[in-house]
């Protein structure tokens, strides 16, 4: 089980500068062996964005002897002292980020006084993408050559200048488009979107690659792989690539109303223009645009199919292996096809709370078995109260809040020098005691958390074809799937996620043996089955099992009620969710079934160790707002409901030396609960 640290390091009360991370130092990594962490996210060479000058002189560059004192080390020499501990480390490639800085140098423009933060000491100029694209600084930098000795040709067949203009996104009226939430607030600097639909930015891309590669990384998480939909967001983009590329989409898939001599010479930015259409406020009114979200969708997938295999082919030339990540903040439809190109599944979950399983466990199918390092993001979130309860030395909800991930499968990143986004003066360290209690327990009990889950209710997840959605957002979109899902976990049923593919975007997977370990399947609001997937539920009901599909289904008529009047099927409405509980738990009684007395503030996750050995991870949701704490739980009861009798129980408890447990036949009552315990017990 891998247990990450959102390592990005930004200054305690001082904002958080994108994209050159802060230097490291040797207490770090002693950190990190104490929290018992092993990888660590987001955490260096991430200055690719100004130049590959600076990305080098943050890998290789010599550190100033007053540094060196406190422990100082340049990128490639921290890399490599994590890993003598057996720390992995992911560089990070930030892929809608090209920065400008403000900068004062000397006269001769042969030394940096100052950047970013100004003191009106010296020459003012610019320092970013642009300059060290352009050899504007010879004496302090190499030459951009030196990277690129047979330069860098656009999709018009010319030698890129000047990388900046190149590469940014344009809005409607060839405008640049800003990344804007990482520009801090009352500062001068600029940071632009680059075009990932420009092959230009993919080559530079690729030369990033090789050099982090270089410097030793384990991994390289690309940030932000969706950078098309993030400049759409924001009125983009409509550059040269992206016009020729949507021209030449179209001219594949076809356009009623186009013909195709118009469709050779067709441009997109001025057929907007010349119908007064406002892009960035009516979007989703604007013609093609279903068109244009799925031409940008289509390059979203190719263009991390070809960075991550430029990647691997290059560490193994180079007699390495390398893991790539990437950030499917919080596992939304469109960044599942991009799982496949992923070793480890990177997210930035938003709008984040405590008591979130539904969530959880649907992050745990999307990542389809490879591991999880998910971080916090601030915005709409619990991040700033757990914040501000850290820094009056309370640290009950934080402790809550990742030890759910854990217990639900997600790893919830340790959050080093964390992101608080661009307004606020600081940046989210974790409590050093509480972080080495969670870290203590999950290494000392990580089979009670690895192992598979117990569950015999399989909720399925219906994976849409994107190219056919009627939407593309970067959001959840609100359906019945969610509302079911949160409504199986405030009852105590717990249950596995599967996702139903397609079969077109994603391969269609489902077979009687993913099926055989679940009593019961639900089907929430089903758009469509492939005709193996009607054919293995089929054979599933035959076998025994059952189905429930809920809530009004946009399933083909024919095909349900072909499906619905077989036995073993079953139809409930949305309005229906208690008489399903009701059915669901008469189900699981005679297997499994776990009901706390009182329950409303605790949830309940299983796990089966092994033969008849389950562990019930108990976590205490009773946070008072007053205090800042968790209420302790003085009796919590808790039936078992099983065919099998109750045999030895045992407890884990975590740091609570008052816990107590109790057995009375099927009865057992656990004594002053507080945050969270793991009861074992047997079933004989």
């Amino acid at each position: 089980m891998e247990r990450g640290l959102h390592f990005m390091c930004w200054y305690p009360e001082y904002y958080n500068y994108h994209p050159s991370l802060p230097i490291k130092r040797v207490q770090m990594i002693e950190d990190i062996v104490g929290y018992r962490g092993t990888v660590l996210i987001w955490s260096c060479l991430g200055g690719g964005a100004i130049g590959p000058q600076w990305l080098e002189h943050e890998a290789y560059g010599k550190v100033d002897p007053r540094l060196r004192i406190y422990g100082h080390m340049n990128d490639s020499e921290f890399i490599a002292e994590c890993q003598k501990k057996g720390i992995k480390v992911f560089g990070v490639i930030f892929c809608s980020q090209m920065w400008e800085f403000p900068i004062e140098t000397d006269k001769d423009e042969s030394e940096i006084l100052c950047m970013n933060v100004l003191r009106g000491v010296g020459k003012r100029n610019w320092l970013g993408i642009r300059e060290l694209s352009t050899d504007r600084y010879p004496k302090i930098f190499k030459s951009f050559k030196e990277y690129f000795p047979q330069g860098l040709i656009n999709s018009d067949g010319e030698t890129v200048v000047d990388l900046l203009e190149e590469c940014q996104t344009r809005d409607l009226h060839n405008e640049p488009i800003y990344a804007d939430w990482l520009e801090v607030a009352n500062h001068e600097h600029h940071c632009y979107v680059p075009c990932k639909n420009n092959p230009v930015t993919i080559a530079y891309f690729k030369k990033l690659v090789e050099m982090l590669i270089d410097a030793g990384v384990d991994g390289i998480h690309f940030d932000e792989v969706d950078s098309q939909f993030i400049a759409l967001e924001r009125g983009g983009c409509f550059c040269k690539d992206c016009v020729k590329g949507f021209r030449e989409y179209l001219k594949r898939e076809g356009c009623d109303f186009l013909s195709p001599s118009e469709l050779n010479h067709f441009d997109y930015a001025k057929y907007l223009r010349g119908r007064g259409i406002n892009f960035q406020k009516a979007r989703d009114k604007v013609p093609l645009i279903k068109e244009y979200k799925n031409f940008l969708l289509e390059n979203v997938y190719k263009n991390m199919e070809e960075l991550s295999t430029h990647a691997r082919k290059y560490a193994k030339e180079q007699g390495k292996e390398i893991l790539i990540s990437q950030n499917h903040y919080d596992a939304l439809d469109i960044y599942y096809p991009l799982v496949k190109f992923a070793d480890v599944i990177g997210g930035e979950k938003a709008k984040l709370g405590v008591r979130q399983p539904q969530w959880y466990k649907t992050a745990v199918a999307f990542a389809q078995s490879k591991p999880t390092l998910f971080i916090e993001d601030p915005y709409n979130s619990i991040v700033p109260k757990m914040y501000s309860n850290i820094k009056k030395g309370q640290d009950d909800l934080y402790t809550l809040f990742m030890l759910e991930a854990f217990v639900h499968g997600i790893n919830m990143s340790i959050p080093y020098g964390a992101w608080l986004g661009n307004k606020t003066r600081d940046s989210f360290w974790p409590p050093r005691e509480a972080t080495k209690k969670i870290g203590d327990f999950l290494a000392q009990h990580e089979d009670l958390f690895t192992s598979p889950s117990y569950s015999k209710v399989c909720l399925f997840y219906p994976f849409p074809n994107l190219f056919e959605a009627p939407y593309l957002e970067r959001k959840h979109q609100k359906s019945i799937y969610w509302e079911i899902a949160e409504f199986l976990c405030k009852n105590h049923i717990n249950y596995d996620v599967l996702y139903l593919h397609d079969a077109e975007m994603v391969p269609d997977n489902l077979s009687t043996t993913v099926l055989e370990k679940y009593t019961v399947c639900l089907l929430p609001h089903i758009r469509e089955l492939t005709e193996n997937q009607i054919a293995t539920l089929r054979h599933y009901v035959r076998k025994g099992g059952k189905v429930i599909v809920i809530g009004t289904s946009r399933l083909n008529e024919s095909k349900l009620n072909t499906l619905i009047s077989e036995k073993g099927f079953d139809v409930y409405s949305r309005s229906e969710k208690e008489k399903l509980a009701s059915i669901l738990k008469g189900l699981l009684r005679e297997n499994l079934l776990i009901e706390p007395t009182p329950g409303g503030n605790i949830g309940i996750q299983l796990y089966d160790i092994e033969d008849n050995k389950i562990a019930a991870h108990i976590l205490n949701y009773d946070y008072n707002e007053q205090t800042g704490e968790i209420d302790p739980v003085p009796s919590l009861k808790v039936k078992i409901n099983s065919g099998k009798k109750l045999g030895d129980v045992s407890i884990a408890p975590f740091g609570n030396t008052s816990l107590r447990v109790k057995k009375d036949f099927n009865l057992l009552e656990l004594k002053n609960l507080h945050i969270y315990c793991v009861m074992l017990f047997e079933l004989v």
